[in-house]
């Protein structure tokens, strides 16, 4: 188990298990993810790195990086419900923490489709288009785009982005 605090009410407790397979192939730059309800879970060990490297910065820690040198995962995020998203804890702590600490490791944008959209969050309008896909993906370095929701987001979403970065680029899960 690995235990996180900075203040008592940034506490934090993570059980973590693994590593299992081969595992995300990071590197310096943009890592974009846009996920669909439990498409987000195979992220959360990436959550977790950054939570892990979050800390070992803070604490000025001499331990190697856990990531790539100018790394940064931006997740796009859709949930069904505000609990649905907070069943997810380790994903608004890290965020609110980075912020906290002014740390540039992880950004997200949440769409919730019924109910109250949590504090502190920007906020996706609607499912994700050809065209709010270009105005995110315009002018940024993002060395991989992944895709992971519903068939029908892996679909729209998917081809959308392989139009706009390029086939190498993209990867459904």
């Amino acid at each position: 188990a690995l235990f996180i605090f900075t203040s008592a009410k940034d506490r934090l407790t993570n059980q973590k298990e693994g590593p299992f397979g081969r595992g995300l192939e990071l590197e310096t730059g943009e890592f974009y993810a846009f996920c669909g309800g439990t498409g987000v879970l195979p992220l959360l060990d990436l959550v977790y790195e950054i939570l892990v490297e979050l800390y070992r910065v803070v604490t000025k820690s001499n331990s190697p990086p856990r990531l790539p040198t100018g790394f940064k995962l931006v997740l796009y995020l859709s949930v069904n419900s505000e609990e649905d998203f907070q069943a997810l804890e380790l994903i608004p702590r890290t965020y609110f923490l980075c912020k906290k600490y002014q740390q540039n490791l992880f950004e997200l944008t949440l769409r919730v489709s019924k109910g109250r959209h949590p504090e502190g969050i920007p906020q996706m309008s609607g499912r994700l288009n050809e065209a709010q896909l270009s105005a995110i993906t315009t002018h940024k370095n993002i060395t991989t785009a992944l895709v992971c929701g519903s068939p029908d987001m892996n679909y729209t979403v998917g081809t959308a982005l392989r139009k706009l970065l390029g086939e190498y680029r993209v990867h459904i899960l």
